[in-house]
């Protein structure tokens, strides 16, 4: 049970990352730092 949750909580923090480059990439407008 502890090692799903592991691999769930890991794919979520990579999703979120893959998200915000592609927000990025897709308009610069957004990134604000």
């Amino acid at each position: 049970l502890q090692g799903t949750i592991l691999v769930l909580a890991l794919f979520f923090v990579l999703l979120n990352l893959l998200v915000d480059v592609l927000q990025t990439l897709l308009d610069p407008r957004i990134a604000r730092n």
